[in-house]
């Protein structure tokens, strides 16, 4: 939520409160006036929120004054798209970029047949049994499939690499890699049956990540 308030006290403690439907306070915050008595401030408050009227409060400590705004808060729901991840028969790097209702991976890949699907952590491959966002995969099928995944999309990926190489994913949507790391890196994925070096991650394919620093970075689509 974003709150802009001007005319308070220079310097001054002011407190910002909003209360429910019901009139019950549920989330306060404390901050100070900027010298010229203004605050521009994003408030994170709780993602689950009940519907409805609620109010927001700015109290001014120093000069007693109260000012409040009612707003509404009505029901998100989150869209929901169908992504086709495309499989030819022998192993494919994957990842998913959608969240599905259930993440593991039987539900997810139903349909396929006989899969094998695997993930790196550092010292050995090691068998997946729940396919998350951000995450990469190895993949072996035994024939050409289309595997539909019904989600939402993922917006956002945040990887904490470590030096060397890391299997990761991206999030729905391209993003073009020389943006996203502060130095020296390395993409590279796999196709039919060799490695290709690539400047962007893409929708549900998987990464080799090579980087010389620990870090951490945010995935964000184009």
């Amino acid at each position: 939520m974003n709150a802009t308030i001007y005319g308070g006290t220079s310097e001054g403690l002011v407190m910002i409160q909003i209360e429910n439907s019901t009139g019950t306070p549920v989330w306060a915050y404390q901050t100070y006036f900027t010298v010229d008595g203004y605050i521009i401030s994003t408030l994170t408050i709780p993602e689950t929120w009940p519907p409805g009227v609620s109010t927001f409060i700015a109290k001014d400590f120093s000069s007693g004054n109260i000012e409040q705004e009612n707003f509404l808060v009505t029901e998100y729901t989150p869209s929901i798209v169908e992504f086709s991840l495309n499989l030819t028969r022998g192993w494919n790097m994957v990842s998913l970029p959608v969240t599905p209702d259930d993440s593991n991976a039987s539900t997810v890949l139903d349909g396929v047949g006989w899969y094998q699907l695997v993930m790196w952590n550092r010292t050995g491959y090691y068998e997946a049994e729940v396919m998350e966002a951000g995450e990469g995969y190895w993949l072996l099928v035994l024939d050409d499939v289309n595997v539909s995944i019904i989600g939402v999309p993922v917006t956002e990926v945040s990887l904490n690499l470590t030096r060397g190489w890391t299997l990761s994913g991206g999030p729905y949507g391209a993003v073009d890699a020389d943006a996203a790391f502060p130095g020296f890196y390395q993409l590279v994925s796999w196709i039919e049956q060799g490695y290709y070096l690539s400047s962007s991650f893409k929708s549900g394919l998987g990464y080799w990540v090579l980087v010389l620093n620990n870090m951490m970075i945010r995935l964000i689509p184009l």
